[in-house]
C-alpha cells in the first residue's frame, strides 16, 4: 500500500500541526512493511517520505548545514510566501495550482492522509482528514473570511470519509455533534 501523508506543513518553520506531522512519519517509518510505502506531498510534487526525507525536514528547520545565503534565500522565500498567503485572490490561485498537482500525482498513491483538514482537491483515492478542531465554525470572525467558505466547502470532500482523525476527545465531541 502507498500511503501519500500531506506534508506542507513541514516547510520552515515548523508550527504546531508540522511537528505533529514530522513525529507521525517518523513514529509510522519503523512500522512499515515491505510491501508498505509513505510518500510525502509538499503541495507541488509527491516524493518517498524516509529518513532522508525526515533529516532534510530537521536540517531546513534548524538552520543546520545551511550556509548563511542558503538561510536567506529560505527566509526572503518564507517572507514571500506569508506576503502572498494574506492576499484572498493570490490564496485561491495558490490552492487551484496545488489542487492541480495533488491530481496529477493521484495515481501514485493508495490513500491520501491528509495532516491539515482536507485535500487539496476531491480525490478519487480514500482520504483520511485530520481535523484538529472547528474554529472556523465556533470561531470564523478570527479566520480570514475565504477561508471559512474554503473550508466548508472543502469538509464536504471527507464528509463521506470512512474515519476521521483528531486529537482530543472534545475535537471528536465537536465534529461528532
Amino acid at each position: 500500500m502507498r500511503v501519500a501523508i500531506d506534508t506542507r506543513s513541514l516547510r520552515p518553520p515548523l508550527a504546531g500541526i508540522g511537528h505533529f506531522t514530522h513525529r507521525l512519519a517518523e513514529a509510522l517509518l519503523p512500522l512499515l512493511s515491505s510491501d508498505e510505502t509513505l510518500l510525502a506531498f509538499n503541495g507541488w510534487r509527491l516524493e518517498p517520505l524516509d529518513g532522508q526525507f525526515l533529516e532534510r525536514v530537521s536540517s531546513a528547520n534548524s538552520g543546520g548545514g545551511s550556509s548563511a545565503l542558503e538561510r536567506a534565500t529560505r527566509q526572503a522565500a518564507a517572507r514571500l510566501y506569508s506576503g502572498v498567503r494574506l492576499a484572498a485572490p493570490a490564496r485561491k490561485a495558490f490552492r487551484a495550482v496545488q489542487a492541480h498537482c495533488f491530481r496529477s500525482n493521484e495515481e501514485r498513491f493508495d490513500v491520501f492522509h491528509t495532516m491539515n483538514y482536507v485535500p487539496l482537491s476531491k480525490s478519487r483515492r480514500p482520504v483520511l482528514p485530520f481535523i484538529h478542531d472547528l474554529s472556523h465554525v465556533r470561531h470564523p470572525q478570527m479566520h480570514p473570511k475565504d477561508r471559512v467558505e474554503w473550508l466548508r466547502k472543502q469538509l464536504a470532500l471527507v464528509a463521506d470519509a470512512p474515519l476521521v482523525q483528531t486529537n482530543s476527545h472534545f475535537s471528536k465531541n465537536e465534529i461528532t455533534a
